[in-house]
């Protein structure tokens, strides 16, 4: 992919699958340890150094590891038949004596199969397709760096010269500025829950997430493409603007849990971020 302002290219990981748990979820959507976190698609570019969405992205095409492409057959590779190979950790190829030989094999499972494949007479094609891995003869690809993410350190910057980026990319930034400034409050959180005190004592917005949670309230009424009701309704229970809160998820025929989490803080008169705890995390 390419950057949108310098034409930078980058290589991006083509993912299949992906896990959206985490350790804390937080009702800004802050996910603690997250194991996926998008951030929002805000990118920054290692040539210029600027930053941009990555759906403003220029797609350049697709590259593979020239290491994968040695490992993997060109023709279909018969499951079954290495599901019943011999036990993980050995193989017995044929020697030219006639007589079996038993190899250690590396213990990393793609080793086992890579070994498997080699050593199984019904795989020539593998074989042929393997016959050179020297480096002599290794094929020297351009070297592209990682589409980096941008850090909650970079934000600031990005709001301070906001007259330069578009709404798009203004609202993606001001979601994760809303989120990082909330940071602290979830650190004191944490340690008004283990003396089992009631932690939404603690929050006092000040001026500056005030700001930031009203600007990304305009910016998203003045997009509906990036409206979601679920997060109006959480920056106005944060604001102290409860019935707002209530009105805008209550007329949902089906609520999610992070719905109910909102409405049932702003019922309560609770403006700090509240932790959402979903099923698989309770106690039993």
């Amino acid at each position: 992919m390419a950057c949108p302002l310098c034409n930078k290219v980058h290589a991006k990981a083509n993912l299949v699958s992906f896990n959206l748990m985490a350790f804390e979820n937080w009702s800004d959507g802050r996910s603690v340890h997250s194991l996926f976190d998008n951030r929002q698609g805000l990118r920054k570019c290692t040539g210029c150094e600027d930053f941009f969405l990555e759906s403003d992205a220029t797609f350049i095409g697709r590259i593979s590891s020239l290491e994968a492409e040695r490992q993997v057959a060109s023709h279909d590779v018969d499951i079954p038949a290495f599901l019943r190979r011999d036990a993980d950790g050995e193989v017995n190829p044929k020697s030219t004596k006639g007589y079996s030989q038993k190899v250690t094999a590396p213990s990393s499972w793609w080793s086992r199969f890579k070994a498997w494949c080699i050593h199984n007479p019904q795989h020539d094609a593998y074989r042929q397709a393997n016959v050179d891995t020297s480096s002599d003869n290794e094929e020297i690809r351009p070297s592209y760096p990682r589409l980096q993410a941008v850090f909650d350190s970079d934000l600031a910057f990005i709001l301070e010269k906001q007259d330069k980026y578009s709404d798009q990319l203004l609202i993606a930034a001001r979601l994760l500025y809303w989120m990082y400034l909330n940071d602290p409050f979830r650190d004191t959180a944490r340690g008004f829950i283990k003396k089992g005190k009631d932690p939404s004592i603690a929050f006092r917005p000040t001026d500056l997430q005030i700001d930031n949670m009203r600007s990304l309230l305009a910016l998203m009424e003045q997009h509906p493409e990036s409206y979601q009701e679920t997060i109006a309704a959480e920056l106005h229970r944060e604001l102290g603007e409860f019935e707002k809160a209530i009105n805008l998820l209550g007329k949902r025929s089906r609520l999610s849990q992070e719905d109910e989490t909102i409405i049932d803080a702003a019922r309560k008169g609770i403006s700090a971020p509240v932790r959402i705890i979903y099923d698989h995390q309770k106690m039993n």
